[in-house]
């Protein structure tokens, strides 16, 4: 589900019925825009971190002179991994670049990676190229520029770029996860990637001259993304979890529902992915971690 909404959150566009700043015709462009934003921002969970990967490659191939043994499930479940043996038959110490997939091969982690990288290569250029051609030739183009828009739309879509961010990285960082990189790297290469994928887009709209880059904006991509890294440092997992859910928003006003329709469209994907009105926001914290020695389920959340 989670991964699912991250495209929810790509919309710039004022979606507060109350609170609107813009003509109709002006509105529904923007709202435009939040779609087109979903479809490169699942791509662009597969990019930025491709310039590790020569560094990563550099510290494989040091430990190439290591020979990792397989081993049972049954060893495996009660954490009795063997430490990897060189040529000579001595074990050594493990290096960290293994240290959350200590099963696999250096090749497998070589393969690993490699697929990765063409997903982030493929990905993002498609979806740089496919955003332009879809949006961003079709409106005129200024000098690079600023906007702030911290007081509109009721802020609703800042928590929207909050969880995109959150959304994001997570994704990424267990894509990085597989890789069979070590764990710092996974968190801080995943887990800022969806500020990154983010700010990559405002940098777009800063050129445009119906838009701007937004500091606003830019805030919450750090905020989300800094949420999962500061969780997986300290915990080594999310405890405090951000999520989101949808409901169609009607109104006892038929003008109200007439204009709603008119704005984000009568079908249920076209509702979901561009009406703000009906979007929840929560944090949801996990208590068991917080109690390790009380009864409390595992899988009650607050």
């Amino acid at each position: 589900m989670q991964l699912t909404a991250i495209f929810v959150c790509m919309n710039r566009a004022g979606h507060q019925l109350s609170h609107s700043i813009f003509s109709q015709s002006e509105r529904v462009r923007c709202l435009n825009m939040g779609s087109m934003k979903f479809i490169i921002g699942f791509f662009l969970v597969f990019f930025i971190t491709t310039n590790c990967f020569s560094q990563h490659s550099k510290q494989v191939s040091k430990d190439s002179l290591l020979i990792f043994k397989p081993i049972n499930v049954t060893d495996a479940l009660a954490g009795r991994i063997p430490a990897p043996v060189d040529k000579s038959g001595l074990q050594v110490a493990l290096p960290n670049t293994y240290a959350d997939t200590n099963v696999l091969s250096k090749a497998d982690v070589d393969r690993r990676i490699r697929i990765v990288a063409t997903a982030n290569i493929v990905g993002y250029s498609a979806a740089m190229v496919g955003l332009y051609h879809a949006w961003y030739k079709d409106y005129p183009q200024s000098k690079f520029h600023f906007y702030n828009d911290i007081k509109e739309w009721k802020q609703m879509d800042k928590l929207g770029h909050v969880y995109s961010a959150y959304a994001e990285s997570k994704a990424s960082m267990e894509l990085w996860r597989w890789t069979g990189i070590s764990r710092k790297k996974r968190i801080w290469l995943g887990g800022m990637s969806g500020a990154m994928y983010q700010t990559a887009i405002e940098i777009l709209d800063g050129f445009s001259s119906e838009w701007g880059f937004s500091w606003g904006d830019f805030a919450a991509n750090v905020t989300g993304s800094g949420m999962l890294v500061a969780q997986e440092l300290a915990w080594d997992e999310q405890r405090v979890q951000m999520k989101w859910s949808f409901h169609r928003k009607t109104y006892n006003d038929p003008m109200l529902n007439r204009r709603s329709t008119e704005l984000f469209g009568s079908s249920e994907p076209e509702r979901f992915l561009k009406d703000y009105n009906g979007q929840t926001y929560w944090l949801s914290t996990t208590l068991k971690p917080f109690f390790p020695n009380s009864n409390i389920p595992a899988w009650l959340q607050v």
